[in-house]
């Protein structure tokens, strides 16, 4: 919808005409502009080529294949055991496109336009390295509903049979798609972290092996869905919301972690002297609040008994370990902080206090990250010491607090993983300081070998002197994060005394310090105002983004 408004002036009629969008036809503009360059690119070099036209006619020929075998190898395909053999069937021909072919594809044409040198070209153009991400992303999308139309037909034909309910295949074709879209997602993280051959080929080996190893496994577990809808229609009513929140746990952390891989790959296409951290990290966010509402929705629908306070402390578990995995690497971002990215620093006391952390820089990772996890704690911390009363049993050993002893390996799973990513930051600061550079990859692969050695090396000593299983002295212990935790909640470390708390503290405190005093100069950064060039331009990008109304009547226009 369009609206024509004239204008007159001092000796002229109907000087100029100038044409208003609507709102809607804006946004549809914005969003073709957006999508348009790269997705007819991607859709055009997809659709013709020979692996997708070889593919494709495979999968007709395979689907058209197992109805007749099927039909012909069980004549009684209206028995519910036959039908659900045929329906499966149909989920495994599905699943051979969507989970590995669709994903390479995705993998090696990114690859193919880095050696081309294709990739360069469009990211110096205008074209955001979000645009380009989200082309593969919308081509990968656009092959997937096309095989899902090839399927369909045979898929809604099993609907009539007996034994078959609309859960089934809904059930399938939804965790069927979840997996390709995890998958493209990795394939798209993959591609953009390898800038040589070496690696290329490398990645494309894993790439394959998880594909394939992700394809068995959940077809195999497709052949089993009778039996989970079963079990759903057969369960009272908490536990049908006990398995139905499982599957969702499933769904849930496999979309979550295809949104942080699209984020990295954004970020490995983005240049250097721009702000690469800040999507990652909110993705992050975003991961954990979803994650910490699934843990109370499993808790409540538990009524908080037996098992649900429990799920508190294995949720702070869960949660330290992919913290500890995931802050190794964002302690190992360059330590170089550009003035583009100054530029963006927060400027009031608030957006500093709140915002500073989703900025780049390493040590303000190490920050964010420790601010999450113990965020985490805190939270698991209310939750358990309100409802762990409910408990009509003693989750630890007899004869002991249940909430003091709860508490105690809350903050123990919190101080350990702050432990371990701290002195993961520490060694990122060195190889700054003595090579100026760090790379996420030799962080994480240090953070996982401090947590190995300070586990198993207090292990070996304590086994070696005999005092394993008395724990007499479990200062020795203490950077083992299973024997001390164990040790608590069993009952054979006695924490009341503070023989574990203090020194525990004491080592947590003086690790956060250190980090603190290095973070100095990088929390001192302060916003900087854009040069004068720099606002001209943006203020000439402004001018040409919005066309300025042409007089119609003019003989030149």
């Amino acid at each position: 919808m369009t609206i024509i408004e004239s204008k007159s002036e001092s000796g002229h009629d109907l000087h100029l005409a100038v044409e208003k969008n609507s709102r809607l036809d804006r946004w549809i503009e914005s969003v073709s502009r957006w999508l348009n360059p790269i997705l007819i690119k991607e859709s055009r070099q997809s659709l013709k080529s020979n692996q997708f036209l070889v593919t494709f006619s495979l999968v007709l020929a395979a689907a058209l294949f197992w109805s007749f075998f099927a039909l012909a190898v069980t004549p009684n395909i209206s028995e519910s055991y036959n039908s659900i053999v045929l329906l499966t069937g149909y989920f495994w021909i599905l699943a051979f496109p969507l989970m590995i072919i669709v994903p390479v594809w995705t993998y090696w044409s990114i690859v193919t336009e880095q050696d081309d040198n294709s990739l360069e070209l469009i990211t110096l153009s205008t074209m955001k390295p979000s645009q380009i991400v989200s082309g593969k992303f919308v081509t990968a999308l656009l092959q997937i509903m096309i095989y899902l139309a090839v399927i369909a037909p045979c898929v809604c034909f099993t609907y009539f049979l007996r034994g078959i309910d609309l859960g089934h295949i809904l059930y399938g074709l939804v965790f069927i798609f979840l997996a390709s879209i995890c998958l493209n997602a990795v394939a798209v993280f993959l591609a953009t972290c390898a800038p040589n051959r070496a690696l290329q080929i490398l990645f494309l080996i894993g790439l394959v092996f998880i594909c394939f190893v992700s394809y068995i496994y959940l077809c195999v577990g497709l052949s089993e869905i009778d039996g989970l809808i079963d079990n759903l229609m057969r369960a009272q009513v908490n536990e049908q919301n006990q398995i139905q929140l499982g599957l969702a746990a499933g769904c849930l952390a496999a979309l979550t972690y295809s949104m942080v891989a699209y984020f990295a790959a954004v970020a490995n296409l983005t240049f250097p002297a721009n702000n690469r951290s800040t999507g990652i990290r909110v993705a992050l966010l975003v991961q954990q609040a979803i994650f910490i509402g699934w843990c109370w929705a499993m808790a409540h629908s538990l009524d908080w008994s037996q098992d649900g306070p429990i799920l508190m402390i294995v949720m702070v578990i869960v949660a330290s370990i992919h913290w500890s995995i995931v802050g190794s690497m964002i302690v190992g971002e360059s330590g170089e902080i550009s003035q583009r990215v100054r530029r963006g620093l927060p400027k009031t006391m608030f957006a500093k206090i709140t915002a500073s952390w989703l900025m780049p820089g390493p040590l303000r990772g190490f920050f964010f990250v420790v601010s999450n996890i113990w965020g985490v704690g805190i939270i698991a911390a209310i939750f358990y010491s309100v409802n762990v009363g409910s408990v009509p049993y003693s989750m630890f050993r007899p004869g002991t607090a249940d909430v003091e002893t709860g508490l105690v390996m809350i903050f123990l799973n919190c101080g350990y993983a702050t432990i371990y990513l701290g002195l993961t930051s520490l060694f990122a600061i060195w190889l700054r300081g003595r090579f100026g550079f760090s790379i996420p990859l030799l962080t994480l692969l240090w953070g996982l070998a401090v947590a190995l050695f300070l586990n198993f090396v207090p292990i070996i000593v304590l086994a070696s002197i005999g005092l394993l299983n008395e724990f007499e002295l479990p200062i020795l212990g203490l950077p083992s994060w299973g024997l001390i935790v164990a040790g608590v909640g069993g009952g054979r470390v006695d924490w009341n005394d503070m023989t574990v708390l203090l020194p525990f503290s004491l080592m947590l405190i003086a690790i956060v310090v250190a980090n603190l005093v290095f973070a100095r100069r990088e929390l001192g950064l302060v916003r900087v105002a854009a040069p004068i060039r720099v606002q001209q331009e943006i203020e000439e990008a402004k001018k040409l983004a919005e066309p300025e109304p042409v007089d119609i009547f003019d003989d030149e226009a």
